[in-house]
């Protein structure tokens, strides 16, 4: 006897999750944050023009208000799923032309350049960044999510766009979904007769990734790589350090050494713990434990100190925001080979 589909699990807050959504909205933030530091450094290299001239002063944030009305007009005209993928383009160099102006909205002489406006920036888009995480965590996807999102993926069939990967993707959903669901039998009897066409060619970074794994696996045979890998990261954070020359020596004669300073001092030392660590497990040939403390050094250093660098200085400190993440991405590499090669 059929049975009804069982709801989505309530606990993840959003009723039927696409498959691509992290995907989706690691792209709006990213472009998102991309835009301000490309908008921050070509103001300041030219002067800081206006558009407009005399009396008027067309705000960038109107233009980013015009690609974010773009975007939602784009999601809701247009059902296939490369106008989500779009969207969250357009959205995200939106938002980022948007709230690159909140300081001229929470001053009351309109000041561009308040001060923490960058940390308060941060703060938000970590705020952005952990909400969704936490909505779109990694539970299972429900049988009626999974049937749903193999529809999504059969779409592309009508216009002759249905790929080998998202027939199998489409595949693997309708395993999740119960047998005594009434439409999963006519559905993947459906989806086997599908057609698919050829992908297209792989991607620049796709190219790179598989080169990356191939050099990932030589470099590990060299008796040298973890010494390499161990000092390169404690060289990182010693250069780090010589920034907090002023913030000790406010210490040590305890002069003007505020709450930042504390929180400064207190951000660093962790990471400097976590990489210590790190180094120590990465020498004794526990690379994927290595990892995994340095990943943390790295994320204490992302998210917490570097709000109070913001705090500080806006600009420059998003060139060492840069390294950060670099680093970060690096390190996400290097630990998605290793676990290639445990599994």
């Amino acid at each position: 006897m059929a049975t009804d589909l069982p709801p989505a699990p309530e606990s993840n807050g959003i009723t039927i999750r696409a498959d691509n959504v992290g995907g989706l909205l690691d792209t709006f933030i990213i472009l998102a944050m991309v835009t301000i530091l490309i908008v921050r450094s070509f103001l300041w290299l030219t002067g800081y023009p206006q558009i407009g001239g005399g009396t008027l002063h067309i705000a960038h944030m109107l233009w980013g208000g015009l690609l974010m009305t773009a975007a939602l007009i784009l999601m809701q005209s247009i059902i296939l799923r490369w106008a989500r993928r779009m969207g969250a383009v357009l959205g995200g160099i939106g938002f980022g032309l948007f709230i690159d102006e909140l300081g001229k909205f929470i001053t009351k002489d309109n000041d561009y350049f308040f001060r923490p406006t960058f940390a308060l920036i941060y703060i938000l888009f970590m705020i952005l960044y952990f909400s969704t995480r936490y909505l779109l965590r990694s539970s299972p996807f429900s049988p009626q999510e999974s049937l749903v999102n193999a529809l999504e993926l059969m779409k592309n069939a009508a216009i002759d766009k249905l790929t080998v990967g998202e027939k199998a993707r489409a595949e693997w959903h309708l395993l999740k979904v119960p047998n005594d669901v009434p439409v999963k039998l006519p559905l993947a009897e459906l989806l086997a007769g599908l057609p698919t066409v050829d992908a297209s060619k792989p991607f620049f970074w796709e190219i790179w990734g598989r080169r990356l794994a191939e050099y990932y696996m030589a470099m590990i045979s060299s008796r040298y790589f973890a010494k390499l890998l161990a000092l390169f990261f404690l060289g990182a954070v010693v250069f780090k350090s010589f920034s907090l020359k002023n913030t000790l020596i406010k210490l040590v004669e305890w002069h003007d050494f505020g709450l930042i300073d504390a929180a400064m001092l207190g951000s660093n030392a962790v990471t400097w713990f976590c990489v210590l660590v790190g180094d120590w497990y990465l020498l004794r040939g526990k690379r994927a434990t290595a990892y995994l403390w340095l990943e943390r050094g790295l994320i204490v250093a992302i998210l917490i100190g570097q709000v109070f660098v913001f705090g500080r200085i806006q600009l420059p400190g998003i060139l060492w925001l840069g390294v950060l993440l670099t680093f970060y991405a690096a390190l996400r590499v290097l630990m998605a080979q290793e676990k290639r090669i445990i599994q």
